[in-house]
């Protein structure tokens, strides 16, 4: 019997080849009809025996190209089409609304990499190399669907060789939109010369797919100071791309799922222990820090500078501090030009920032610290489908932007912290891109209950203005519920969830940050709070962390640069509540800890104390036991540290190392033990871990390890990322769950949840 079966296939499905695979296979079972792009996703019209259609319907899911998605399909009959010519791939329409189809940027596939190492194709060493399975799309779409019309590469029309490509259907690039060659494609500005100086130990300034990238030679000490003075980021940690896989693996012993990870389509920076490395970059890479973050080339143009370099390169995004990533080639010459010897550019335009992503893996899990490039926007499927739209504007730093849709929600690549005004306009750029992309109109916005956070403030303007209702979620809740839809275990039924991070508005107006929290229906209690710290100064004691530790009464030495005079101060206004606010803070005692055992500098980006107190740990052999306090009672462990490092610059740096481990050991064991005691009265058995504390590789472990052993299963966000870049996502959730409960959402929706014992 003769069929005909409209389909719709939702999900990434667009950008990555699946139309002409869709042709290829319809012609393999003989079938006629047509495949096309819209604004909802693929759609596809098969007709032909029963029996083929049916085997047609299975091929869509197991013969999918490279780095596509379906998740889902609706399969409906239609009238059959008489005298049909055979199966063909249709220009796209705009019809309806987009299905989260947007598609991330890909990095280099195998099959281009064999073209452009192969002096036989005329795409040899072609720095823009691409095919259905790679290269870039969301940074240089401008609109959906994915057409080449809607990208960068309008600019430039296929040649006749290219295309007699795109319309061949035995060719790879059968109907591909963004590919091109040396005769048509954009092309390379200031190559050799900037190979030149990088080599002579200068910076230079890379335009990659996402953006710009400042570079130098990661062996030499003086390049990479240079470029430390230029992007006055004098101590924070740079990412090192080596040539290949196999010239970092001669540097460093990677785990199977690094290896993995580094040679996917995502092609992250993979943060790898010191300790691993056979042969380190210069010490100026990642001062104070027990990881070096690492990547390889993802893109051809990446590709063939570290070929002819032979050399790791440090590479970093090219933007000051305060303001986003650099894409405009005018912006970059005005900006850039007296920092950097030479440019490496090109003439494809650059539409959207994409920064490289950033992960890790531990405890046997893959922790995201930032999605960006090749990672985002990729959609994820709710576990409950939400009544209406929803916009989620995120935190103040690490900044994303999430809109859920039904069933599905996708979260912006990271758009950086909204500290400056060319930020926030990236911001508000990125907020009004998610909403056209995914074709969302709000019907609900979600923000940050601080008051003053600017992500905040635009979202009770854009409430107004749009006549919609504004809900502000308690910043920890957030975080817990980001972790239960990564896990897909937002269904509503109470969750456990261990909060820790460095500072959040609490719901009962005090400062949180270590909290034991469940989740139940549309709400929250809060179980329990590390014990209150002084915070002598407010924001300078998060400058300067020796503050918190004179303030307890706990430094036993004198900073440098410090006198005693500052020290008794600091312990008199710890006692004036309104010089001293309190706080909960996991990510300060970390702070205090890191004091006391000897970082008296100040602080300059965020949770570099914290870093340095575990790049600290990482040098012991073996943890000095600290005696056993009350769980949560944290500031015993910091008197338990003073007492046993009085003045640390006259301790030995093993055991020093030692207690540092130690304060890691006794804090996770504690928290475990707290947490499983709650999970036994509340009748429950996992844990859900969320907050910037967890990007801490020995406290995770040694946590996911004692609450192992308390039988308590937790678990962490293994796709959204478990610091402040996941706060929109739990926003998101949390005005879902809002919608749910059939309650109307307002600014006080979630303020009943008070601090509780």
């Amino acid at each position: 019997m003769i069929v005909r079966k409209r389909i719709l296939a939702a999900g990434l499905v667009q950008g990555l080849g699946f139309r002409p695979r869709i042709a290829l296979v319809a012609k393999e079972r003989r079938l006629s009809g047509f495949v096309r792009n819209t604004m909802r996703g693929t759609v596809i019209e098969a007709q032909g025996s029963e029996t083929e259609v049916d085997a047609f319907l299975g091929d869509l899911l197991s013969r999918l190209p490279a780095g596509a998605v379906i998740d889902s399909l609706e399969v409906e009959a239609a009238p059959l089409e008489a005298g049909e010519a055979g199966f063909e791939i249709r220009e796209s329409e705009d019809e309806g609304r987009s299905r989260f189809s947007v598609p991330p940027d890909l990095a280099l596939c195998p099959d281009c990499e064999r073209e452009f190492f192969d002096p036989e194709n005329r795409r040899y060493l072609y720095p823009f190399i691409s095919c259905g399975s790679c290269g870039p799309r969301y940074s240089y779409m401008t609109e959906m669907p994915y057409d080449r019309g809607n990208t960068s590469m309008s600019a430039f029309p296929l040649c006749d060789r290219c295309r007699a490509e795109y319309e061949d259907p035995s060719d790879r690039r059968y109907r591909i939109e963004g590919f091109s060659c040396p005769d048509c494609g954009p092309r390379v500005a200031g190559f050799e010369d900037g190979v030149a100086a990088l080599l002579a130990g200068g910076v230079v300034a890379i335009k990659g797919i996402g953006g710009y990238h400042l570079a130098c030679l990661a062996d030499e000490a003086a390049p990479v100071a240079l470029l430390r003075a230029a992007k006055k980021r004098p101590r924070k940690s740079l990412a090192v791309m080596y040539p290949d896989l196999a010239a970092l693996e001669d540097a460093a012993a990677l785990l199977p799922e690094e290896k993995s990870a580094l040679a996917s389509a995502e092609a992250p920076i993979v943060l790898v222990p010191k300790r691993r490395f056979k042969i380190l970059p210069d010490p100026l890479i990642a001062p104070d820090n027990s990881s070096i973050g690492v990547f390889i080339p993802y893109s051809p143009l990446h590709k063939a500078i570290l070929m002819r370099a032979m050399r790791p390169l440090v590479l970093t995004s090219a933007n000051l501090p305060g303001d986003p990533l650099v894409i405009d080639d005018d912006a970059a010459r005005e900006g850039l030009g007296d920092i950097v010897s030479a440019f490496i550019s090109h003439d494809r335009k650059i539409h959207k920032r994409a920064d490289d992503g950033v992960l890790l893996f531990a405890a046997g899990r893959r922790i995201p610290l930032r999605v960006g490039r090749g990672s985002a926007p990729r959609p994820l499927r709710l576990s409950l489908p939400s009544p209406a739209p929803i916009l989620a504007l995120g935190a103040e730093l690490k900044s994303t932007v999430t809109v859920v849709s039904g069933e599905m929600l996708a979260t912006s690549p990271h758009v950086g912290d909204l500290e400056g005004f060319r930020s926030f306009e990236h911001f508000r750029k990125t907020v009004l891109d998610m909403l056209e992309y995914y074709g969302v109109e709000p019907a609900l916005v979600a923000c940050d209950l601080h008051p003053d956070y600017e992500s905040t403030r635009f979202a009770r303007e854009l409430a107004r203005a749009r006549g919609i209702p504004l809900l502000q979620v308690q910043h920890h809740y957030a975080h817990l519920l980001s972790a239960l839809v990564d896990g897909g275990k937002l269904d509503g039924r109470d969750a456990l969830g261990l909060v820790l991070d460095g500072t959040g508005f609490g719901s009962d107006g005090g400062i949180w940050g270590g909290e034991l929290l469940l989740a139940t229906g549309s709400s929250f209690a809060r179980l329990a709070g590390l014990a209150q710290l002084p915070l002598p100064g407010g924001e300078a004691a998060i400058l300067e962390p020796w503050r918190i530790a004179a303030g307890l009464g706990l430094l036993g030495y004198l900073p440098r640069g410090r006198s005693e005079a500052e020290l008794r101060a600091a312990a008199r206004i710890a006692k004036d509540a309104f010089l001293s606010p309190l706080t909960s803070s996991c990510g300060r005692l970390f702070d205090a800890a890191a004091a006391i055992l000897g970082f008296d500098r100040i602080v300059g980006f965020e949770g570099e104390a914290a870093m340095w107190l575990e790049a600290l740990a990482a040098e012991a052999k073996r943890p000095l036991r600290l005696p056993e306090v009350e769980a949560w009672d944290g500031i015993a462990l910091l008197e338990l540290l003073s007492e046993l490092a009085p003045d640390p610059r006259n301790l030995d740096r093993d055991l020093l190392a030692a207690l540092a481990l130690g304060f890691h050991v006794a804090l996770a064991e504690n928290l475990a033990e707290a947490a499983a005691d709650a999970a036994r009265r509340l009748a429950l058995h996992e844990l859900a871990l969320s907050g910037g504390v967890f990007q801490n590789r020995i406290f995770m472990e040694t946590l996911f390890e004692a609450s192992r052993r308390r039988g308590l299963a937790a678990f962490i966000g293994e796709r959204v990322p478990v610091n402040d870049g996941g706060i929109s996502t739990g926003q998101a959730a949390a005005g879902l769950l809002a919608l749910l409960s059939g309650e109307r959402p307002s600014v006080s929706a979630l303020s009943r949840a008070e601090a509780s014992p």
